[in-house]
């Protein structure tokens, strides 16, 4: 089944998004189009998931992804916790893909 390309163009940022519900969410994002930034605190945990997110939609899934190509998967680390943090990891993210538009 084809996946509709409701957020196509769109860009989206995802805290959290590097386990569970916000990495849920960042592949349904990229799926239905939407270029994703996930930001989460620890560096490494964070890469892997971008790997891993851009290698499962990239390898077998390609039909469930609007017109076929891939959107890109971006991956900065902030902490929400933190406001100077998770700015900065806002604006590096805004500098590479745009401001979020989802």
């Amino acid at each position: 089944m084809k996946r509709v390309d409701t957020f196509r163009g769109g860009v989206a940022y995802v805290t959290g998004g590097s386990s569970g519900i916000g990495k849920a969410l960042a592949e349904e994002l990229l799926s239905r189009g939407a270029t994703t930034v996930l930001i989460s605190r620890g560096a490494e945990r964070l890469e892997q998931a971008r790997s891993e997110l851009a290698a499962r939609l990239a390898s077998g899934r390609r039909d469930r992804v609007p017109g076929g190509v891939m959107p890109p998967v971006e991956a900065e680390v902030g902490d929400v916790a933190d406001s100077g943090s998770i700015e900065a990891a806002f604006q590096r993210a805004a500098s590479r893909v745009g401001p979020p538009t989802i």
